[in-house]
């Protein structure tokens, strides 16, 4: 008998909800992440986080860098993206 079968006989009504909600889930993260033109996924989306090819990485740390400099000239925070603390 394997873990999981040995889990649901335990009690089936509480492994079938949660292989409901986990399927659910997968099935979500899929469907999200084939519709989303920017290929973000759900937790993309609750945690803010962008999707960065390699090739724009160093447009995007100029870019960034350039913004931080003009900004906060005398914060220091430059130093802190730079890696120079």
């Amino acid at each position: 008998m394997s873990r999981s079968d040995y889990m649901a006989s335990l009690n089936p009504k509480a492994f079938k909800i949660f292989d409901l909600i986990q399927t659910s889930w997968v099935c979500s993260e899929f469907v999200v992440l084939f519709f989303d033109k920017r290929k973000r996924a759900i937790y993309d989306y609750i945690g803010g986080t962008v999707l960065v090819k390699a090739k724009y990485l160093k447009n995007i740390q100029t870019a960034m860098n350039s913004e931080i400099y003009s900004e906060n000239d005398d914060w220091g925070t430059t130093d802190i993206i730079d890696g120079n603390i």
